[in-house]
């Protein structure tokens, strides 16, 4: 009897491994955009048949169902029983308050459906100016380029709506048949008496669609700089080590790019804190600068101890305090001054700060698991050979807690950061972990800081299978380089594998997908290639089903991939002139060339702005210098990778999907905080504007602060000459020069991301007066090249003339395409001798 029992357990077991279900598996964008081709996925396991699959988007499972797009799909053998069919919803079809579809699958062996959210964002807007700063007399050159969700130029009416610093919408214009790009005519004027302070356009879609775009530009009286004068630290801290001796490079050309010869230069130096800004009287030094540069030496410690009223090491100064250093230019021949600060230098004990990079919260028990962890300095650039300790500690299954041993024995893993900033670590999980908490900290001693933790749960699997996919140390992929994926299984010995697969997802859509054979081995690699469909990153997700113990299971790991490119879609645009070493002068013909690799149709937009006024408004916020970025943000996913689970893992790369195969839609849609590339800091304009509204009726004493102003002047000193609006009485002058003072001091404080290099151009207004009066009709833009030409050669060639100014010009060429847009730049140094004889 009891042998009789034994053979029908055995019996029992052999069946539960071999039975195969049939099981499907269908994959869409978890967010379909209105009037946008979106892939569909269909895969089988199980079947041996061919089996035909028709898909339907509907507005409702009822009979009376309106239908906005089908496919029929066949699947078999050919094709690994692994098909897609692209569906579209067209814009006339899909009434305005509706906000979800039925996606629908209809085959002999199944019938399966989900909901799926609509979105009628669609396509991409880009708003160009031709300078980023304006006096209230000029004009504003506007520029506006138009693409779709696939990236082809698109004819849709675009409203754009001008708004002024108080954010009051001073005009609104609708510019039709864009055709990609298209300059707004005529340009738009600024009205009389402007409001000084930053301006926006905003751009919308006239209709149905909900894309937006955003561009600024600034209005305010002003006079270019004839110098540019930079002060070089030697690091981006102060800390122990170059306390007492810390070094700058000072530098000074003029914008033609010719250094300047001769020049005394004067400088001071303090400290500022979130409380004020001190300025240490001893410090006055004065240097010689030859052939453009000169070095200075600071010993901060040994000035400090001339102020003993305030701090005199580093462990007394307050919490982000900086290092204040301010410089005057005075020219031995011409007599132009110039005054420059730095004030981004920040003191610290512990030098460098860690965060972690593309690495997800989850762990596979019995697999492998990679962390990535960025080491940037104080202004949060990435930091190269520093060394970075980890140590951790788990709780099993059991509900035991012990240490986890590196390499299998040791207690903590070292690894150094390298150029990209990164430190790259990988430890073999046990088999029977359900969290992981991780310690990481800079390993000298003088670095210490608050340790980095990080905690990891187990990815949940019913049958205990797991997936784990290993990408190559790299920080970023090339399009048309070769990866090798390493792709680790776990699963009971006595289970049979035959295939896995995988899909591609860019920018929202699945770009690629396969199905592989297993080698039947526990670590196989998977060779992709970086296509340009991939630009400018791809999500990789990696699955199979496997059959046995009752019931079909479906398991899944995924990546995301940085990938670098300049233009998405391979596209490419390449400026030149006969020459890129040679310097101009004014009046010269200037002879430029763009090509391209595309054969159809192409516009490319051209523009020249003078590099100076870059000094008087950074051009940081160009969005046609963020154009990938932009472009980036159509992926529906999150994070680097992983999930807690088959559904979480699917939500996380931008899918949704139907299955039978033991899988539930992740409950988490909405939540994502995993950081995949390291956070960009806010535009200074932005915590300005953000400032100045905190002070409501004040709003404009406050921008007013806020303003760049030569740094040997105080806030105190400013507020001296602070005019008021007529209206004011004397309560409401104090509370607009308290909102000035406060607002001024904030703007020194947050002035810290790069150097606000202050120039004054009144060398300019002397040689004018010294020039004879036909120096007068001399032609001395801040822009040019405002033009479009188009062209189905693939190449665009031009001649003008260079305008008189002795100067650097940028310029750029935009391509766009039927198939993309592309931004190239070049600069060109205009410069002439100048001899003025003053009486």
């Amino acid at each position: 009897m009891m042998a009789r029992l034994f053979l029908l357990c055995i019996l029992h077991l052999l069946i539960c491994i071999t039975v195969q279900e049939s099981v499907y598996l269908i994959t869409a964008p978890k967010l379909l955009r209105l009037d946008a081709s979106e892939k569909v996925v269909v895969q089988l396991f199980g079947y041996e048949n061919e089996i035909t699959v028709d898909l339907h988007l509907k507005n409702t499972l009822a009979p009376s169902y309106k239908q906005y797009a089908s496919e029929s799909l066949k699947l078999n053998a050919e094709n690994n029983y692994q098909a897609s069919a692209t569906l579209r919803i067209m814009p006339t079809d899909f009434p305005k308050g509706d906000k979800y579809v039925y996606l629908q699958a209809i085959s002999s062996a199944f019938m399966a459906h989900e909901k799926i959210p609509v979105t009628t964002v669609n396509g991409f807007l880009f708003i160009q100016t031709d300078k980023p700063i304006y006096t209230p007399e000029q004009e504003v050159q506007v520029r506006v380029y138009s693409l779709n969700e696939e990236l082809r130029k698109s004819r849709r009416t675009v409203t754009l709506t001008f708004v002024d610093p108080n954010g009051i919408k001073v005009e609104m214009i609708d510019m039709t048949d864009i055709n990609g790009a298209k300059p707004l005519l005529p340009p738009f004027k600024i009205p009389l008496k402007p409001i000084y302070g930053i301006w926006k356009i905003l751009g919308t879609y006239a209709d149905t669609f909900e894309t937006t775009a955003t561009a600024e530009f600034e209005v305010k009286e002003y006079v270019l700089p004839n110098i540019s004068l930079h002060i070089q630290p030697e690091a981006n801290y102060v800390s122990e080590k170059n306390f007492e001796s810390f070094k700058l490079m000072i530098s000074a050309k003029y914008f033609c790019g010719t250094p300047v010869n001769s020049a005394d230069i004067f400088v001071t130096f303090g400290y500022s804190s979130p409380d004020e800004t001190v300025m240490i009287p001893t410090t006055f030094s004065r240097y010689m600068l030859r052939d453009g540069k000169t070095e200075v030496n600071l010993d901060i410690k040994s000035a400090l101890s001339t102020m003993p009223d305030g701090p005199q090491s580093l462990r007394e100064m307050i919490e982000n305090s900086f290092l204040q250093v301010r410089v005057l230019l005075q020219e031995s021949t011409g007599g132009i001054s110039q005054e420059a600060v730095l004030s981004n230098v920040k003191f610290v004990q512990t030098p460098f700060t860690l965060n972690l990079i593309s690495t997800p919260a989850f762990i596979k028990p019995g697999l492998p698991y990679a962390m990535r962890v960025l080491v940037k300095d104080p202004l949060g650039k990435p930091v190269q050979g520093v060394s970075v300790t980890t140590r951790a500690t788990i709780n099993t299954a059991d509900k035991e807690h012990d240490t986890l041993k590196f390499s299998g024995y040791n207690d903590t893993l070292t690894v150094t950061s390298r150029k990209d900033g990164i430190a790259y670590f990988t430890c073999n999980i046990p088999a029977n972990v359900k969290q992981a908490e991780f310690t990481f900290e800079t390993e000298d001693p003088s670095w210490s800081q608050d340790p980095l933790k990080l905690k990891a749960e187990s990815y949940v699997s019913v049958n205990h299978r797991y997936l784990y996919i290993n990408l190559p140390e790299s920080s970023e992929f090339e399009v048309g380089q070769n990866i090798s994926i390493d792709v680790y299984f776990e699963f009971r010995d006595y289970l049979s594998l035959k295939t896995f697969s995988y899909q591609i997802i860019s920018r929202g859509k699945v770009v690629q997908f396969d199905t592989v054979n297993w080698g039947g081995v526990k670590s196989q690699n998977l060779n992709i290639q970086i296509t340009p469909d991939m630009v400018p990153s791809a999500r990789l997700v990696v699955y199979y089903v496997l059959y046995g113990e009752q019931k079909a299971e479906l398991v899944a790991d995924s990546t995301w991939i940085d990938v670098k490119a300049k233009c998405v879609n391979n596209l490419n645009v390449d400026i030149s002139t006969p020459n890129s070493q040679y310097v101009y002068k004014p009046k010269d013909k200037l002879k430029l060339r763009v090509s391209t690799k595309s054969r159809e149709e192409s516009l490319v937009a051209f523009s020249a702005v003078d590099t100076a006024l870059y000094n008087l408004k950074s051009n940081d916020k160009d969005p046609l210098k963020k154009v990938l970025q932009h472009v980036e943000r159509s992926d529906l996913g999150c994070g680097r990778g992983g999930g807690k689970n088959n559904g979480d893992v699917f939500d996380r790369i931008g899918l949704m999907f139907i299955t039978n195969a033991n899988a539930k839609t992740s409950s988490t849609e909405g939540v994502c905080s995993d950081l995949v590339r390291p956070k960009r800091s806010v535009d200074l304009a932005q915590k300005f504007e953000q400032l100045a509204k905190s002070f409501g009726l004040y709003k404009r004493c406050c921008s007013s602060g806020t303003e760049s102003s030569p740094e040997f002047e105080t806030c105190q000193h400013r507020s001296e000459r602070l005019s008021y609006p007529p209206t004011f009485d004397a309560t409401q002058k104090r509370r607009c020069k308290y909102a000035f003072l406060r607002c001024c001091t904030e703007a020194l404080k947050l002035r810290k991301e790069v150097d606000k290099i202050i120039l004054s151009r009144k060398a300019m207004d002397f040689l004018l007066d010294a020039m004879p009066s036909p120096f007068r009709g001399y032609h001395f833009p801040e822009s040019w090249l405002w033009e479009e030409h188009t062209t189905k050669s693939g190449s665009v060639s031009i001649t003008k003339i260079i305008p008189d100014s002795l100067t650097t010009w940028e310029l750029k060429a935009v391509g766009v395409f039927s198939e993309g847009i592309c931004v190239s730049e070049e600069k060109i140094q205009v410069s002439q001798d100048i001899s003025v004889d003053v009486p």
